[in-house]
């Protein structure tokens, strides 16, 4: 089996497996970032490569593109790209994969690739001074343009952060890079979320907490919150599932491990309801 698996298609679901995929130099993807993408976990019974592949968060993953897409006025994704991620998986090795599914004007692509064991170390995040708009139609979609990102991860990463945390512009937590953020607030047992209000990513991960079962909840979240004394932050997105995570000089306080273990279990409940949906 190679690294990496990569099909090159059509949106409908015609194409092929190829070494490496390539689009048009005047595609628009990329010349001017009008492409999107999905980011999915896809999963293996068998380590050495022979159990059946399934990607639990498929149909909404699916849902969102196509919403994107319309919006967007690309073409519409068809069921069919499940087979297509399949096929580039079934070319990797790993019980965990990191599959992802990219469609621009003229092309779809699909990618597999073995996903790396996540550290359980607490993810740090730095407050950068990107903010995002709600009014901005690009907040809420997963694009392939994502200059906004490489500038406050690298302004992140100068503030000693693995990830940046951005604020809305009404001075609200909005999200990280690649997660949405998660908030146990001191003296309180009960998870929140920002709400979608189109200033974040409304994220397979969280959505799939709801379907586990988990009581999150959805309003503002205060910066000041996040390293109240008590307070647990965690990070989620549909491909590692729940992290604990902590603003830079911050740590999470001894609650936080339980906290976590119950937002794990939510997850795995959440794929276990995608799987059989």
């Amino acid at each position: 089996m190679s690294a990496r698996g990569v099909w090159l298609g059509s949106a409908n679901g015609a194409g092929e497996l190829v070494e490496a995929a390539s689009v048009p130099c005047d595609d628009p993807s990329f010349t001017r970032g009008e492409g999107l993408f999905e980011t999915l976990r896809g999963v293996r019974g068998d380590a050495a490569g022979a159990g059946r592949i399934t990607m639990p968060l498929w149909a909404r993953h699916l849902a969102r593109l196509r919403d994107a897409a319309r919006r967007a006025g690309l073409p519409a994704p068809d069921e069919a790209l499940l087979g297509a991620l399949r096929a580039a998986a079934a070319q990797v090795p790993g019980a965990v994969l990191r599959l992802r599914l990219t469609l621009t004007e003229s092309h779809a692509v699909a990618t597999a690739e073995p996903l790396a064991a996540g550290a359980d170390a607490v993810v740090g995040i730095a407050l950068v001074g990107a903010r995002r708009d709600p009014r901005d139609p690009t907040a809420a979609v997963k694009t392939t343009s994502r200059m906004f990102w490489r500038l406050a991860a690298r302004e992140a990463h100068t503030r000693g952060g693995d990830e940046p945390l951005v604020l809305a512009t009404h001075g609200g937590v909005a999200e990280t890079a690649t997660a949405n953020v998660l908030l146990l607030p001191a003296g309180s047992d009960a998870w929140v979320t920002p709400a979608a209000d189109g200033s974040l990513l409304p994220g397979v991960g969280r959505a799939a907490l709801w379907a586990g079962g988990l009581a999150l909840g959805e309003r503002r979240i205060e910066p000041a919150e996040l390293i109240a004394p008590g307070a647990v932050v965690a990070l989620v997105n549909a491909l590692r599932g729940p992290r604990l995570a902590a603003v830079v000089g911050t740590a999470p306080p001894a609650r936080a491990d339980a906290a976590l273990a119950g937002l794990r279990a939510a997850f795995e409940a959440g794929l276990e309801a995608g799987e059989r949906s």
